[in-house]
């Protein structure tokens, strides 16, 4: 099934992959695309004591520890050092609710 997509949004992703990745002499949008994920599909895993990890599933488990802390009062954020005056960071909640 063929998704059907504007020129301006094609345009904008060749645009993109060539910033990227701009010593490729790719024409064809898919192979661009390919040649850039299998470029970055090395780095989406690593290994952790032996075993192998998938990137996203390692900052799962982090975030969630974070979530998890018990922040002292007076004490430093660890995501982001700002000093805490309550038991949670406004400043991370702010950013985007790391903790």
């Amino acid at each position: 099934m063929a998704v059907g997509i504007d020129q301006v949004t094609i345009d904008k992703i060749r645009q993109y992959l060539e910033y990227e990745e701009p010593r490729e002499e790719q024409t064809d949008l898919m192979e661009m695309f390919k040649v850039w994920w299998a470029k970055r599909a090395v780095s989406s895993f690593f290994k952790v004591e032996g075993r192998t990890v998938w990137k996203q599933r390692w900052v799962a488990i982090v975030e969630r520890e974070r979530r998890n802390l018990t922040l002292q009062s007076r004490s430093r954020c660890p995501t982001c050092g700002a000093k805490l005056a309550v038991r949670r960071c406004l400043a991370c909640d702010l950013r985007g609710g790391v903790l």
